[in-house]
């Protein structure tokens, strides 16, 4: 069981094995240092002293820096394109990014460790003018303001030569290299 420090304690956590690390979280609501401590019990309900006392420092939350977001600013639809997204947390909180990407709303992606540069793929069903905003959130809920990349999707060029497919699908072994151009 943890004592807060801030006249709060947490539920009988466990059971752990012995030697095992045991953990539990708490939110303090005001700025200020708690000592914490821990006690434990067996499962007999023989009770441990209280352990030594750690001080726990609770500081204002900075919210991550703008997220960078890199990649392609044009491409096709259908076809997956990567994008290399940044941001680092003041406090060296792991970060999740929440990505718009003009067209379509996601999940959050992470946690990711604060600084280290991310790759994610996304595909556009649909052509047009896009701006993708990404915006970062730390493990304690602070949000950056947004970054922004700017996206042009054209159509996919479909094969609209139809006897010339037809032909080439009756006869897949000609012409290898109009078939490998064409996609077929």
């Amino acid at each position: 069981m943890f004592d807060w420090g801030d006249g709060e304690f947490s539920e009988w956590a466990g059971p752990f094995n012995s030697g095992e690390t045991g953990s539990a979280s708490h939110n303090w609501t005001i700025l200020g240092d708690y000592n914490v401590r821990v006690i434990a019990k067996d499962m007999w309900g023989a009770v441990s002293g209280w352990s030594d006392v750690t001080v726990f420092p609770i500081v204002e939350n900075t919210p991550p820096d703008i997220p960078t977001i890199t990649g392609p600013s044009s491409g096709r639809t259908g076809v997956p394109l990567e994008f290399k997204i940044v941001t680092t947390d003041p406090d060296e909180q792991d970060v999740y990014y929440n990505i718009l990407w003009g067209n379509a709303g996601g999940p959050n992606y992470g946690p990711f460790p604060s600084g280290e540069e991310q790759i994610i793929e996304h595909t556009w069903t649909i052509r047009g003018d896009f701006t993708i905003k990404v915006k970062a959130k730390d493990t304690s809920d602070a949000w950056s303001e947004t970054g922004e990349l700017q996206m042009s999707i054209s159509k996919n060029r479909a094969v609209e030569n139809l006897p010339l497919v037809r032909l080439l699908q009756r006869f897949p072994n000609l012409f290898p290299i109009i078939r490998y151009l064409l996609g077929l």
